[in-house]
């Protein structure tokens, strides 16, 4: 997520590429009938977010922020530490505004940006889903670390159980 950049949302699809595998995966913005999807309704959330700061930047005569990166720091770099494979900027952050959840909201406790990752999992239908959403190299490692809930399955139809008669 910390390194998708501007150039990889084009105006139907949000393209991402899994660090460790190297997959692409796409996420299209709209649906079959024209709807936003969840992923485009975060992107314009994030762009007013940014638009809103460059307006706060502007207001204090200081110079707007020019980043290739969706998600940037205070000097339009990127929260992501490519030699060091961490992100502590983006960490900091995340806790300020875990802690600040838990007091300000019926939150009841605190979760990381990786459990996000494993509740979609467990929340779709199917492990292969899973799988290709979360762009894992085998099926295996999604049913293992990611499927929580276990698989959706439909009971088999015309299956009934008598009822009892009352005493």
């Amino acid at each position: 997520m910390l390194t998708i950049r501007l150039r990889d949302i084009s105006e139907t699809e949000l393209t991402s590429q899994n660090l460790k595998t190297g997959k692409k995966i796409r996420f299209p913005l709209f649906t079959g009938d024209g709807q936003p999807t969840s992923v485009k309704l975060t992107l314009d959330d994030v762009h007013d977010f940014y638009r809103a700061e460059a307006e706060n930047r502007a207001s204090k005569k200081k110079p707007a922020i020019l980043s290739p990166f969706l998600f940037h720091n205070r000097t339009g770099g990127s929260y992501w530490n490519v030699e060091k494979a961490t992100c502590s900027g983006f960490d900091s952050i995340w806790q300020r505004h875990m802690k600040k959840a838990l007091t300000d909201t019926q939150l009841g406790e605190s979760f990381t940006d990786h459990d996000l990752r494993t509740k979609v999992a467990s929340d779709l239908d199917t492990d292969q889903e899973a799988s290709d959403l979360l762009a894992h190299s085998s099926l295996q490692i999604t049913q293992k670390h990611y499927r929580l809930k276990g698989q959706k399955v439909t009971p088999a139809p015309g299956f009934s159980i008598p009822k009892r008669e009352s005493k």
